[in-house]
């Protein structure tokens, strides 16, 4: 018998870049011929105060194809599904768990009680640096890195984190994320809009809006360059009528364009291929897929220099 992985994550009607990269390793992994695997998916993944974006989308539309068997058992309020999934999987080699927030740190440390000791825990952290954080969130990593065996990041900075939090005793690899998949280079056209004739710079923010990510400082920015026409694409986390004051106050009515809500797969070869070159004001940060998404569509990046 092929030894057996389990993957706890979220993943398709989930959306979002986490639900893909779930759905991706899951078959990268089952085509390899190294492993069966199995994915254990959120029913319910996490409060709603703690990630206010949760993405849902099309149930017969996955954002990724894969072939993987599926549960659907996991509540972020349900002790008693961590400790089902845990016996239920005891005889697996290893269980891959993606850390979305400092609060998978609890049913980690619940199921690693219910999985036998010879079960490799892993967890994916995809970010220890939490955007919005707590009091709490370095005492619940504590509590994560002392359950698990070892952990896989994204970039230097939760690694620093991580292997800080553990006095350097569990393995903590640093993997690059993947560059996107299933994605062809855009074909680069003016829009229908005539947008063209009046602007020379056409750049996209792309993604998440909150408040690490610096849209104001990049509205500022585009009051200073008045031949530059601004598309914001992404769901907003509770700002959306500041930032459509500010744009108002700058007077960036004409030059800015805001397509609120999740940004869906089909749609975005059209954004990136009308794209001159997309804008990362970010403040504050650990690891992006962002830059290698405008890569794969031909599309250069300014980004400020933090995180990954």
């Amino acid at each position: 018998m092929r030894p057996a992985i389990v993957i706890v994550g979220p993943v398709h009607p989930h959306g979002g870049g986490i639900a893909q990269h779930v759905a991706r390793l899951a078959a990268e992994l089952q085509n390899s011929a190294f492993a069966t695997v199995t994915i254990e998916s959120w029913k319910a993944q996490y409060p709603r105060f703690l990630h206010r974006a949760q993405v849902t989308v099309k149930h017969d539309q996955p954002e990724v194809e894969f072939s993987v068997p599926v549960s659907r058992i996991l509540r972020w309020y349900s002790p008693f599904s961590w400790i089902r999934v845990a016996y239920k999987n005891r005889g697996t080699s290893a269980v891959l768990f993606n850390v979305v927030t400092p609060f998978h740190a609890i049913p980690i440390a619940v199921m690693r009680m219910f999985l036998f000791r010879s079960t490799r825990l892993v967890a994916l952290v995809h970010n220890a640096q939490p955007h919005e954080r707590s009091l709490f969130d370095r005492l619940l990593l504590r509590v994560l890195m002392s359950s698990v065996t070892a952990a896989i990041v994204h970039d230097q900075v939760s690694e620093e984190i991580l292997l800080e939090l553990s006095g350097s005793k569990k393995m903590v690899a640093r993997v690059p994320l993947p560059s996107p998949w299933g994605t062809e280079p855009a074909s680069h056209s003016r829009d229908e809009s005539g947008t063209s004739d009046l602007f020379k710079l056409r750049v996209l923010f792309f993604g998440h809006v909150r408040a690490y990510k610096g849209v104001p400082l990049l509205l500022e920015a585009m009051s200073n360059c008045r031949e530059a026409h601004l598309t914001i694409a992404g769901t907003f986390w509770g700002n959306e009528s500041e930032t459509r004051n500010l744009i108002r106050e700058l007077g960036l009515e004409q030059r800015v364009e805001i397509r609120g809500g999740y940004v869906q797969k089909a749609d975005i070869p059209e954004l990136f291929g009308r794209a001159d070159v997309v804008a990362m004001p970010y403040l504050s940060g650990t690891a992006s897929v962002i830059p290698e998404l405008s890569f794969s569509h031909g599309v250069p990046v300014i980004a400020t220099n933090v995180g990954g």
